[in-house]
């Protein structure tokens, strides 16, 4: 029997999605399944359940290993060539969308494994107040609870397989304004995988965490993303991931900004 390769859920397609529309039409489904589209339809959905039910399976029209193992030893040869030459499917990533004290935990959690680091010695106090749910001190002179965006966007970085240092949140920022690291709305990422932005050595670890922000999804977009380069020194591709851009912020911010990745969500 062809090895099972992955699961089919509703709305999906490929060509082993085909195979099994195939295979169950030749089983006896009187449902209306267009055989030659590659997509798991409504149709679909309804004769793969009406085969579960049938075969003593859960009826859930997923199709996936205990439904394989009944289905697939009836493939034809033509069958058997779809579904082995059919796509892996990517499972995309969902966003992280902890609350902040949920995030501060994950991120605390994260410290311990060496996955995040507290580059100024700074961080850990914050993210322990905010991990109770209490406020920071700021820089405006007032007690600020830190927004849960900037910690999930440093979640997002660590669960998309890199370690990431940061070296200002908010209690350890100057002034900014009330949309910046003293309103707690803004996270500086002072190094990635090990290396820090201010390195020589960093350009690629910056572009990579540069772009990761810049794309970020949902509410995770920044509302301002100042990256001007690498090692104390310029570099134009890092710049042009600047949010909303490098010529809106100038080229004096743009030069304090080649050792960190700035991150604001407003």
């Amino acid at each position: 029997m062809i090895p099972f390769k992955q699961l089919i859920r509703p709305g999906q397609s490929g060509r082993d999605v085909k195979a099994v529309k195939r295979a169950l039409h030749e089983q006896g489904s009187r449902e209306p399944m267009d055989l030659k589209s590659k997509r798991a339809g409504k149709s679909f959905v309804r004769a793969l359940k009406e085969y579960q039910h049938n075969h003593g399976l859960h009826a859930d029209g997923v199709y996936g290993k205990s439904t394989h193992a009944k289905l697939a030893p009836h493939f034809t040869r033509y069958e058997r060539w779809l579904y082995r030459t059919a796509r892996r499917r990517r499972i995309p990533h969902p966003t992280p969308n902890y609350g902040a004290a949920a995030a501060a935990a994950k991120l605390l959690a994260y410290h311990r494994q060496g996955r995040y680091h507290d580059d100024n010695g700074q961080q850990i106090y914050q993210l322990e107040r905010a991990a109770k749910g209490l406020p920071v001190w700021s820089a405006a002179g007032r007690w600020v609870h830190i927004d849960r965006r900037p910690l999930n966007a440093l979640v997002y970085l660590i669960e998309k397989g890199h370690s990431v240092g940061t070296f200002a949140i908010c209690s350890d920022h100057h002034y900014d304004g009330p949309h910046g690291h003293a309103g707690g709305l803004a996270v500086d990422v002072s190094s990635i995988d090990g290396i820090s932005v201010a390195s020589s050595m960093a350009r690629g670890v910056t572009l990579t965490g540069a772009n990761l922000l810049h794309a970020a999804p949902g509410e995770l977009r920044p509302w301002q993303l100042i990256c001007g380069g690498y090692g104390n020194r310029r570099d134009m591709t890092i710049s042009m991931l600047t949010i909303p851009s490098a010529g809106f912020y100038g080229p004096s911010t743009m030069a304090e900004h080649c050792n960190h990745i700035h991150y604001g969500v407003r």
